[in-house]
C-alpha cells in the first residue's frame, strides 16, 4: 500500500493537469473574494477611524468551487490511468484492487484539499497586502469558528471526492466518467436547492429572502441629530447586518419543516443534512450572523458515514469490474 501510495503521489506532483486546476481555483478563489473587497472599498470607504473590510463569507463559502473542482480533477486524472492501462498494469505486477482503489482516493481528496489549502492561503496573504493598515482583522467570526467551519466543509469535499473516484474507478472511461460525474453535480446542486427550501414554509422563505435583500439593498446612511444623511460606521455596519441574521437564523431553525408530515418530512429534512450543497446554504446564515452552524457536527458524522459507504461500495464493485 505505501509503495502504492508514493507512486500515485509521484505521479501526481508530476501531472501537469493537477497545476493547471490548481492555478485555476486560485485565480477564482482570489477574484471572487478581490471582486467584492474592491466593490466594498470603492462604494462604503469613508473617513472614519474603525472603517475595515472582511471576508469571512468569502474566505469560508469556497466549499461551492472546490465541489467543482472535484468533479473536474478526478474522473479526468483517474481516467487517464485506465486509457493508458497503468491501472491494468499494476494488477499484473500484483497489486491488489482494493489497495489500488484506497490509493486513488487518498491521494485525490488530498490533491482537491491541497488546492483548497492553496487557495486559501493566497486569498489570506493577498488580502492582507490589500486591507494594510485597516484596524481589524480580516475577519469578524473567531478562529475556533473558522476552524469549525473549514473542517466541517472539507469533511464534505472528501465524501464528495469519494463519490467522485466511485465513479471514476467503476466507470473506466474517461468520457463516461467524466460525463457522469457532472451529471451527478448538476443533479446535486438543483437537489440541494429544492430540498433545503421544500423544508421551510412560505412565509419563512420570503422572510429570510426579505432580510438578506434588506441587507443588501440597505445603503448604510443614517441620520444625524441636525437631519443631515451621514455614512454609518463600520461598526454600525455590523451591528445593523447581524441583527438582521440573528432575527432570520433563529426562525429558520425553528421553522424547518414545519408545513411537511409524514415519511416525506423525514426524508427530506434528511436530504438537507447530507446533500453538501444543503449543508452550504444553511451554514452561510450562521457566517453572516458571526458563528459556526449548530449543525456542523452532525454534518461532518454524515460526511464521514458517507465517505465510508462511497468507499466500501467502490472496493466492491471495483473488485468485480472487467478490465480489458
Amino acid at each position: 500500500m505505501l509503495s502504492l501510495l508514493k507512486a500515485e503521489y509521484k505521479q501526481l506532483f508530476k501531472s501537469i493537469y493537477f497545476y493547471i486546476v490548481l492555478i485555476g481555483a486560485v485565480i477564482v478563489n482570489l477574484a471572487v473574494v478581490l471582486e467584492e473587497l474592491i466593490a466594498l472599498t470603492i462604494t462604503y470607504r469613508v473617513d472614519e477611524a474603525d472603517y475595515y473590510v472582511t471576508i469571512d463569507y468569502y474566505f469560508c463559502s469556497n466549499i461551492m468551487i472546490m465541489l467543482f473542482v472535484s468533479m473536474c480533477f478526478i474522473p479526468f486524472y483517474i481516467g487517464k490511468d485506465f486509457s493508458n492501462r497503468t491501472i491494468n498494469n499494476k494488477i499484473i505486477g500484483g497489486a491488489k484492487r482494493s489497495q489500488i482503489f484506497l490509493s486513488k482516493f487518498i491521494v485525490c481528496s488530498s490533491a482537491v484539499l491541497i488546492i483548497q489549502t492553496a487557495a486559501d492561503i493566497m486569498v489570506i496573504v493577498v488580502s492582507l497586502i490589500f486591507t494594510s493598515g485597516q484596524p481589524h482583522s480580516l475577519f469578524d467570526n473567531s478562529m475556533f469558528d473558522l476552524f469549525i467551519i473549514k473542517f466541517g466543509f472539507a469533511a464534505a469535499v472528501v465524501g464528495y471526492s469519494a463519490l467522485n473516484v466511485l465513479l471514476s474507478m467503476c466507470i473506466g472511461t474517461r468520457k463516461y466518467a467524466v460525463l457522469s460525474a457532472f451529471l451527478v453535480y448538476v443533479i446535486m446542486i438543483s437537489a440541494s436547492k429544492n430540498v433545503h427550501f421544500t423544508v421551510l414554509p412560505e412565509e419563512t422563505q420570503w422572510k429570510i429572502y426579505d432580510d438578506f435583500l434588506k441587507q443588501h439593498e440597505v445603503d448604510f446612511i443614517k441620520t444625524d441629530e441636525n437631519g443631515e444623511r451621514i455614512p454609518m460606521t463600520h461598526a454600525e455596519i455590523v451591528q445593523l447586518t447581524l441583527d438582521i441574521e440573528r432575527e432570520a437564523c433563529p426562525l429558520y431553525e425553528q421553522a424547518k419543516g414545519s408545513m411537511l408530515s409524514g415519511a416525506k418530512k423525514y426524508c427530506l429534512l434528511f436530504l438537507d443534512d447530507v446533500l453538501p450543497l444543503a449543508q452550504y446554504y444553511d451554514s452561510v446564515q450562521w457566517v453572516y450572523a458571526g458563528k459556526a452552524s449548530p449543525l456542523f457536527f452532525r454534518y461532518t458524522v454524515y460526511n464521514t458515514v458517507f465517505t465510508a459507504i462511497f468507499l466500501t461500495t467502490g472496493v466492491f464493485i471495483f473488485k468485480r469490474k472487467d478490465l480489458k
